[in-house]
């Protein structure tokens, strides 16, 4: 046996070994990845918060013109910023009237909701006997004691809940200032970065090695910007279709509903639905025939938006089938939550490709690639 067959053997068997090693202690690899995820959390935020202003960024950055030289860099990322800000509040300023007209017809609502019921026992004759039922006085009772229970602990712990909540907001902030300032030196000095990585990977590194790699990042990079710009704009596309189509019928809460669908459209399968389910259980407090108009008018635009909409908007640039993005939105959501599930598609997309092109490869060798030939 020659020494390449040697090497070959024990890489496999290397392999192998941290593979059955990592399966085994499966529990103890995620617990290890999520708490290295917690550490680095504002950096990775920053990394994140990096790549989404790079799409915008890139493309304006080619807009502007060539003499403007190493000014182009600083307008477009402060156009950039000034982009994703005033977004942001006007997002507000359309959400804050909306839910606080929500709530206020919420609770007007509630009571006619209520005498509806009342109406309804009474037309069927069981009002009396379901309100004097021992069982229901049962009910009534443990709320009320559950209720003076709840506000004294409510009332006892307000001191600790607003230290909890003052510490929460230093935090939170805190993050979200290092995250920028990171985002920030990253987008201002990208391709040096990228130089310094190469530059590690061919000094340290065989340069097989070092090219598979690069090639592996480029993939991965093209991947998760093709996702994320469809994504966005796809969901987008969604929310306009239903405040437009919402407003046409009369639904109520047109434009708070169509934002929460453009926000959980963003999660694939199963993000429009939780939209729904929120939507509906919103309408049906103050109009239960518009809940079922909106739940047939949801299914109608996904139809539409299933089969014509996403695949000109995203297409097939992720390249991934269905099957396999079921699997990767399942794993995902159980593992790291809504952000598994947000990630996982283009991850697996990345190792599907490469794993379709290593056994394209193989097959190739083997001779296995005539048109007429069955595996």
């Amino acid at each position: 046996m020659d020494f390449k067959s040697i090497k070959k053997w024990l890489l496999c068997i290397t392999y192998g070994l941290i593979l059955f090693f990592l399966l085994y202690r499966f529990n103890d690899v995620v617990q290890f990845a999520k708490t290295g995820i917690s550490i680095l959390f504002p950096f990775l935020i920053g990394c994140f918060l990096a790549f989404i202003l790079n799409l915008p960024m890139r493309a304006i950055e080619r807009k502007l013109p060539a003499k403007l030289g190493r000014w182009r860099r600083p307008i477009s990322l402060v156009l950039t910023l000034l982009l994703f800000v005033s977004v942001f509040f006007i997002t507000i300023s359309m959400v804050v009237p909306a839910l606080t007209d929500t709530f206020q017809n919420i609770a007007a609502s509630i009571p006619v909701f209520v005498d509806r019921i009342i109406v309804l026992l009474e037309e069927n004759n069981i009002s009396s006997s379901f309100f004097e039922s021992t069982w229901i006085t049962d009910i009534l009772e443990r709320l009320d004691s559950e209720l003076v229970s709840l506000i004294s602990s409510l009332s006892a712990g307000l001191i600790s809940s607003t230290v909890g909540i003052i510490s929460f907001l230093i935090q939170f902030f805190t993050t979200a200032a290092i995250s920028l300032v990171f985002a920030i030196y990253i987008l201002f000095s990208k391709e040096t970065l990228v130089r310094q990585l190469k530059m590690l990977l061919f000094a340290h590194f065989p340069r097989n090695f070092a090219r598979r790699t690069v090639k592996v990042a480029r993939l991965t990079q093209n991947t998760f910007s093709n996702f994320f710009s469809g994504q966005f704009v796809e969901a987008c596309i969604l929310g306009t279709m239903f405040v437009i189509s919402m407003s046409i019928f009369k639904i109520p809460y047109a434009i708070l509903i169509g934002l929460l669908i453009a926000l959980t459209a963003l999660i694939p399968i199963f993000g429009a639905f939780i939209g729904c389910i929120t939507g509906v259980l919103l309408i049906i407090i103050e109009n239960p025939l518009k809940a079922i108009l909106f739940v047939i008018l949801f299914f109608i635009l996904q139809q539409l938006e299933g089969n014509l909409i996403y695949p000109k908007v995203v297409g097939n640039s992720v390249g991934l089938p269905s099957i396999w993005v079921l699997v990767a939105v399942t794993t995902g959501g159980n593992l790291f939550g809504i952000a598994g599930m947000l990630f996982f598609i283009p991850i697996f997309s990345v190792v599907y490709n490469l794993l379709r092109e290593s056994t394209w490869k193989q097959l190739r060798v083997k001779k296995f690639c005539q048109k007429d030939e069955k595996i």
